[in-house]
């Protein structure tokens, strides 16, 4: 437990030094492998909520959410020690998720309990082993409630999608076409944008496409954004061996697939 004189607890260069390690190395990799910078670091960081190591983390800012939902209601806790308690079980969220974090309270089914009916037995207990959650730990834990933004949109509907006729290459014997998109909405339709085919007949496939959503093909549009009322054009290319007639219907979407 902290001291009253220093407000620090054991080790706290220690700890200090490992929430740095925690900000500066393993968060990063993080973010970098999942490409999103949506990071909740939840669970027993060992440090209670007003302690360096969690000072450190908010300065990077990531946000204590225990301090946001629920000190409001009351006073967090999520240990029980000495007849003293606090809470060394957090949720920090970085600032991107922070905005989708909708809630979180913390679930007291484990300090409020008596050990004497936890799971350790070195003072002659018997095993007291109950299928229930009571005592499963003599820490509680954190529950976060997320309204996750999605990672893309259908922008459809703000935009007006034109195609004009197909034209065959004899050379190649490829067809292709242009197919214009304006933005008929009053705000900017922001990147990256993806024009989707959805519906192409089976043995028809899209040339040079950016991937695949839904198992539709889609081109990704040039330019990060379509300002109100700009237009932006793209060719699309279809190798067509048997012949079958090509159609199918254009969706805009704005985002990662």
């Amino acid at each position: 437990m902290p001291t009253a004189a220093t407000a620090r607890g054991c080790w706290n260069a220690s700890r200090v030094e490992q929430a740095a390690r925690l900000r500066d190395y393993f968060l990063p990799q993080v973010v970098a492998a999942a490409n999103d910078p949506d990071v909740l670091v939840v669970g027993d960081m060992n440090a209670y909520g007003m302690e360096d190591p969690i000072r450190l983390l908010n300065a990077a800012g990531y946000v204590n959410e225990i301090e946001r939902f629920v000190r409001p209601q009351g006073t967090p806790y999520s240990y029980v020690f000495g007849a003293e308690s606090g809470y060394l079980d957090h949720a920090l969220a970085s600032t991107s998720l922070d905005g989708q974090v909708a809630g979180v309270t913390e679930w007291h089914n484990n300090a409020d309990e008596p050990e004497a009916i936890d799971y350790n037995i070195e003072n002659g207990n018997t095993e007291p082993y109950v299928k229930d959650a009571f005592r499963a730990s003599d820490h509680d834990p954190v529950v976060v409630s997320l309204n996750l933004a999605p990672t893309y949109l259908d922008v459809t509907t703000s935009s007006s999608i034109t195609r004009s006729a197909l034209l065959l290459n004899r050379a190649t014997g490829k067809y292709s076409a242009t197919v214009k998109i304006t933005n008929t909405s009053g705000a900017v339709l922001t990147g990256p944008l993806h024009l989707v085919l959805e519906g192409l007949p089976s043995g028809v496939t899209l040339d040079g496409k950016s991937g695949e959503q839904g198992g539709a093909p889609y081109l990704t549009l040039p330019g990060a954004s379509l300002a109100p009322g700009a237009t932006v054009s793209v060719t699309t290319t279809f190798t067509n061996p048997s012949k079958s007639s090509i159609g199918y219907t254009p969706k805009l979407f704005t985002g990662t697939f």
